[in-house]
């Protein structure tokens, strides 16, 4: 009989994205929760996979300083983000760096959704959720 997993979706979930997880809840509350800034979060990963990581980082640094400061805190905490995707030396280490800056963009984007401030109620047949 194939063993079942357990987790979310019937996915075993790695120990290395519950610890992203924890890191990103951990940090989440500094981020406004207002229906832009969620808006906003939505696309992140797309944005990082579209125009890659550095130019992400650059307009969030221009533009959204608390995200950076965020996706900065928990994919290199105690450096710069930025200054390290600018600088690696292969391209290997920076598509490595671009896919854990993904997974926190992942996590950052479902906790923005789940504690989104003005989110309204569901309404269901029995009431509300």
């Amino acid at each position: 009989m194939p063993q079942q997993n357990s987790g979310i979706g019937g996915k075993k979930l790695e120990l290395k994205s519950i610890k992203r997880a924890a890191m990103v809840i951990s940090k989440q509350s500094e981020l406004p929760k207002d229906t832009a800034t969620v808006n906003f979060l939505k696309g992140l990963p797309s944005m990082i996979k579209q125009n890659g990581l550095a130019q992400t980082l650059l307009f969030l640094k221009i533009k959204q300083e608390k995200i950076y400061t965020l996706l900065n805190a928990v994919v290199l905490p105690n450096k710069d983000l930025l200054g390290e995707a600018l600088t690696l030396q292969s391209s290997k280490e920076y598509i490595d760096l671009q896919r854990e800056a993904l997974e926190y963009a992942a996590w950052i984007k479902q906790f923005a959704l789940a504690f989104e401030a003005d989110k309204p109620a569901q309404q269901t047949p029995g009431g509300t959720i």
